[in-house]
């Protein structure tokens, strides 16, 4: 802030006594410039904050509005750094082209990264697998539910005990699907989420060989119930079909292992390639100003 200050005052003398036009021109030159690279730091940091909130974001919506923040945030550094660059070619200094450069080097790396990254995080695949667990899956797991509670009632009584233990492995069956669905989408490795579908395939099957079993029990009247309860089932497992297609996109998951791994550590290094430049200006400036 001193060497901008300084600069400051130079500038109104030279204005009010027309003298050295040359580094008046000079010195407003190397004022634009440090106010580019200090923009430039703030763009680097919206832009980091759009992307950590277009993954985070559980709707299409707003991951969309956040990837479009960070994209036009991205834009505006790409503007600054275009305008920056012929400026402190002109200024000379070897140390700060080459800071420029160093710069340009990593904001190319990071935006490749986030074209990868925001592509991902607006497909959302997760948090769709989720909002199917927690809407049509349940929905057709707790009607199944209904639909096996009214049909036991149809059993006759010699075989009521043995009625309801059937409806009860049934519902169980389809409960501890629905209790590995949220392990499912948050897992990021495919060898576990393979092992999570074999437990979720062989609940299926024990529900489905209790309601085969079931209906061998249930008099006539109990026998719209129980196609009820089968036809619940059948949605429940196309809902699950789908659920588990979106988990293993795994976009979520795979953005958000990027943004907190490589692209943290790419922002980083192009922040601090920023920061070395604008020390740099700075140093320029008092030199300027002697």
């Amino acid at each position: 802030m001193r060497g901008m200050r300084s600069i400051c005052v130079v500038l109104g003398v030279l204005a009010a006594t027309g003298c050295d036009r040359g580094l008046g021109a000079a010195l407003t030159n190397l004022l634009e410039a440090q106010k580019l690279a200090a923009d430039m730091r703030v763009q680097l940091h919206e832009s980091a904050e759009s992307v950590q909130r277009a993954i985070m974001a559980d709707t299409d919506e707003s991951s969309t509005a956040f990837a479009s923040e960070a994209r036009q945030a991205s834009s505006a550094l790409e503007a600054d750094l275009a305008a920056i660059e012929p400026i402190v070619a002109q200024l000379g200094s070897p140390d700060e082209v080459r800071l420029v450069q160093d710069v340009r080097a990593a904001f190319g790396r990071l935006q490749e990264l986030d074209r990868t990254l925001l592509d991902l995080a607006v497909e959302n695949t997760n948090g769709k697998a989720q909002r199917l667990a927690f809407g049509p899956a349940r929905e057709a797991a707790d009607a199944m539910r209904d639909h096996l509670d009214a049909a036991v009632r149809a059993a006759p009584p010699a075989r009521a005990l043995r009625a309801q233990l059937l409806a009860v492995r049934a519902q169980l069956g389809v409960r501890e699907i629905q209790a590995l669905q949220a392990p499912h989408i948050a897992e990021a490795q495919d060898a576990v989420m393979t092992q999570l579908e074999k437990q979720m395939a062989d609940s299926e099957s024990a529900a489905r060989a209790s309601l085969a079993e079931l209906s061998q029990l249930l008099e006539p009247a109990g026998e719209s119930e129980l196609a009820a309860a089968r036809g619940a089932l059948e949605r429940f497992a196309q809902t699950q079909h789908e659920l588990l297609a979106l988990s293993r996109e795994n976009s979520d998951v795979r953005s958000l292992a990027v943004a907190l791994g490589d692209r943290r550590t790419l922002a980083a290094t192009c922040d601090a390639a920023v920061t070395a430049l604008q020390q740099e200006l700075a140093k320029h400036g008092l030199q300027a100003t002697r």
